[in-house]
This record gives structure tokens, C-alpha cells and sequence, in this order.
């Protein structure tokens, strides 16, 4: 893993140089889930489309129609017949609301990652939430693609509000990770790989010449 902290010896120290003049322009990308844009003169902001509708996302939905409608007539039988036993279909029901969730998220959830001169702020919205982490760059280790099964592993901890793997199937997928202090904050999820691939290299050619700014 290459830090970031080993490149800025091999970044030549200048001051009054805004992010315009420095921050390379968009390389080529595959898709267009990924806006980039100027906020102002010292900002630059990404934007992470929704996954949308997908072939995986008709899937879920189809899936999570036959689930719920079949709770829908296995706790009115059961309601017919004990309160006490319905209420056994309470974990399958959260199962479903999940699905529901998930759906929500790859159809109307974003992200925007905004890079400023000594920090970058992630945020993830969904509809009716929204999840934002400041990471100050002299925190910062490195910007890279993990395997999905250590990004599994660590969801718990991570900070993570879309469906992950919208776009992405089996244990050889990968996430984007920004791994700072002792943390990872993992995003991009419902990226292809090749974007994700994108990401990381965009993000590293704008950050990389901003630790000549850290103390």
C-alpha cells in the first residue's frame, strides 16, 4: 500500500497556487455515473449518480414484490390465528423492508466527494438521509480498490449508507477505500468496476499535489 504521506516529500512546495490551477483535468471514463465540476476557485466536487434501474435492481425488486406480498398473506393467516404467533414474521419483515431500502437507495441514492485545499468531505444521500465524514489530508493514507470480502468483513464499521455491489456480483469485485487514521470509509459501491478503477486514480491526481498545503 503506498501512502500518501511518502509522496508529499516529492511534491514541490509553493504557496498561492489555487486547486484550478493544479488539479489535472477528468481522464477518460466508461460511463456517465460520474460528474465532476468546480464549486468555486479552491473546490472541486464529484458526484456519484444513483445506480438507477438495472438489470440487478429489477431483479431485487421482482424479488422483494414475491417476498413481501407472501408475508402480506402469511401474517393476516396468522393473525387469524394467534397475535403471539404473527409476530414471529416481525425478522422476515425486516428482511423485506431492507430489500425496500436497498431498492430506494440504487434508484434515488448519490454521493459527492468534495475536495477542498486541506480536506475532503464525503457525503451519501438517500432519500430522507444524508451521511457526511470531513477527512483532514494529513490523516490520510491512501485511496484504493479493495477486494468486496475484506469490504464484507468490515461493513459494521464502515461508513456505508447505498447498497453495495449494484453493479458489482461475486467475491472478485472490488470497492473504492479511503483509509485515514485507523478508519476506512468505503464509496462508490454501486459503481461499475471500471468506474471505481476511474475514481481512484481521478482522486489521487487531485489530492496528491494538495499535501504540498498540509502542516
Amino acid at each position: 500500500m503506498q501512502k500518501f504521506k511518502n509522496r508529499e516529500s516529492n511534491q514541490p512546495k509553493s504557496s498561492g497556487t489555487r486547486i484550478k490551477d493544479i488539479v489535472p483535468q477528468p481522464l477518460k471514463r466508461h460511463s456517465n455515473k460520474i460528474v465532476v465540476e468546480k464549486v468555486d476557485g479552491d473546490q472541486s466536487l464529484i458526484t456519484l449518480k444513483p445506480a438507477g434501474f438495472t438489470a440487478s435492481t429489477a431483479g431485487i425488486i421482482f424479488f422483494a414484490l414475491f417476498w413481501n406480498g407472501f408475508l402480506v398473506v402469511w401474517t393476516t393467516m396468522a393473525l387469524m390465528a394467534s397475535f403471539l404467533f404473527a409476530l414471529f414474521s416481525i425478522p422476515f419483515w425486516l428482511v423485506g423492508l431492507a430489500m425496500i431500502a436497498g431498492i430506494v437507495t440504487n434508484l434515488f441514492g448519490y454521493q459527492e466527494i468534495l475536495i477542498r485545499r486541506k480536506n475532503m468531505v464525503v457525503r451519501k444521500f438517500t432519500v430522507g438521509f444524508k451521511i457526511e465524514h470531513t477527512i483532514d489530508y494529513n490523516t490520510l493514507n491512501s485511496i484504493e480498490l479493495e477486494k468486496f470480502t475484506k469490504y464484507s468483513n468490515r461493513t459494521k464499521n464502515s461508513f456505508k449508507l447505498a447498497a453495495s455491489g449494484a453493479n458489482d456480483s461475486g467475491l472478485n469485485s472490488k470497492t473504492v477505500a479511503i483509509s485515514h487514521s485507523d478508519k476506512e470509509l468505503f464509496i462508490g459501491e454501486h459503481l461499475n468496476e471500471s468506474d471505481k478503477e476511474w475514481l481512484v486514480e481521478h482522486l489521487n491526481n487531485e489530492i496528491v499535489p494538495l499535501l504540498r498545503y498540509v502542516s
